[in-house]
């Protein structure tokens, strides 16, 4: 895609949600209700009916739309338009915003040519290197010391919104699989081939989202650099990171630890939760960690 000041998602709201380019603006030329009735027409009554009946709906937005596109573009600055395969949904905001005098263009094939676009990306090789290391090992702060010194660093828990782990939740709502992609994309575009990219050792399943299989691959197959720590100094690691601050993070760690209860065992899995319940972290984490770590050293046996 050329480059542009401004790229506009014209799709339906949940189409949006579902996976975008990352930076998009959305302004739906048909809402998710709208384009329900619009696609139902057109399978039962065909085209003429379902064209003209979105007609009828997309007509009374159209200052609405100007208004939108007022507030965040300039006139002589270009906008990329694109829907779900560059059609008439992107052709039809493109007639309008011109008429208005704004320099825009649809970009050819839409969102579903993008993911193409995307998926393909993660079979081109990588100069990767894994920084490993059992849980509390500080991997992700060596990371953020590679990227401070202006080393190539692709954080996937920062894209996934999660740190790995039944515990690693974030705040923040995690990405949608293809959004997931789709960041992973744009990051993999802003480096340099032809010199080193830092990647955390991760599972392949980070929360919700899934690293590409093409990536994994490479991942497992990358050299690697393995960082190691004192089991105490781990478990002090681990209390700076997640330690609960109130009874709601509290109640949380205690689901989270019944999401490993089958792994962990009966007992184990009822001590930890005592001691949480007492506030006595550091027993919980020393009762749990060697479950990561026995997981971990499984994963470092592929390696």
């Amino acid at each position: 895609m050329e480059t542009v000041t401004l790229v506009i998602d014209v799709r339906s709201e949940n189409e949006f949600t579902q996976g975008h380019i990352p930076g998009a603006l959305n302004i739906p030329l048909l809402n998710n209700e709208e384009r329900h009735i619009v696609g139902s027409l057109y399978k039962c009554k065909g085209f003429d009916e379902a064209f003209s009946t979105g007609i009828g709906m997309v007509g009374p937005k159209m200052r609405p739309f100007l208004n939108q596109l007022s507030e965040v573009a300039d006139k002589k600055a270009p906008v990329c338009l694109y829907c779900a395969r560059g059609g008439m949904r992107s052709q039809a905001m493109c007639w309008l915003f011109e008429q208005a005098g704004y320099c825009v263009k649809a970009f050819r094939g839409g969102y579903k040519y993008y993911r193409q676009i995307v998926l393909s990306s993660f079979e081109k090789p990588l100069p990767l290197k894994i920084v490993c290391g059992l849980t509390g090992t500080g991997k992700t702060d060596y990371l953020k010391e590679l990227g401070l010194k202006g080393e190539q660093v692709i954080d996937l828990e920062g894209i996934a919104k999660h740190r790995g782990s039944a515990f690693g939740a974030l705040k923040e709502q995690q990405p949608t699989q293809e959004q997931f992609e789709n960041e992973l994309y744009e990051q993999l575009q802003t480096l340099d081939l032809q010199k080193t990219i830092w990647v955390e050792d991760e599972c392949r399943v980070i929360g919700k989202c899934v690293i590409p299989k093409e990536l994994f691959e490479q991942m497992i197959k990358a050299p690697s650099t393995v960082l190691e720590n004192g089991f105490e100094e781990r478990i002090e690691k681990i209390l700076k990171d997640y330690t609960p601050q109130n009874g709601t993070e509290i109640n949380q760690r205690i689901d989270q630890i019944m999401q490993i209860s089958k792994k962990l065992g009966l007992e184990r899995t009822k001590l930890a939760i005592a001691a949480v319940k007492s506030h006595q972290f550091y027993e919980a984490i020393s009762i749990i960690l060697p479950y990561y770590d026995k997981t971990y050293q499984a994963q470092m046996a592929h390696r």
